[in-house]
């Protein structure tokens, strides 16, 4: 696991969130679409509260979309939290020469909402696998 550094502004989004939602932040990104908060396995629920109700107070306050992904140890399982929107077919992680490589098979229909506006979703992906799995890139099929 990469060693995750916090600044101040992303402390305090972490200890807000932790605040509302009682549950426990693994990991936090501030991105132009968004906060996402990595939270530990089995409180995604918790965290994202009873109708959205956490989420929807968090983003009212923040006044940024507020994403919640479940950790998990498992990186297929944690990928599958990442792309939970979608209709995943399979996840296939791989050995390759410059490191690991992790491809999500989609429904074709979603595959481009799944890869986002400007490859956004990826690059998240990405970034999350990387600081939690060692998995260098992410590809969706």
């Amino acid at each position: 696991m990469a060693d995750i550094r916090f600044n101040e502004e992303t402390l305090r989004y972490v200890s807000l969130f932790q605040r509302v939602t009682r549950s426990t932040v693994k990991d936090c990104l501030d991105t132009p679409e968004g906060i996402i908060f990595v939270v530990s396995q089995g409180e995604g629920g918790k965290a994202i509260g009873r109708g959205g109700k956490n989420v929807s107070r968090l983003k009212d306050t923040l006044n940024k979309d507020v994403h919640v992904i479940e950790y998990s140890p498992i990186p297929e399982q944690f990928l599958r939290n990442i792309f939970r929107s979608y209709k995943i077919k399979s996840v296939e992680i791989e050995k390759m020469e410059k490191g690991m490589h992790a491809t999500v098979s989609v429904d074709a229909v979603q595959k481009g909402m799944a890869i986002g506006r400007d490859a956004r979703n990826l690059r998240i992906a990405q970034e999350l696998m990387s600081r939690h799995h060692k998995i260098d890139s992410v590809s969706i099929a």
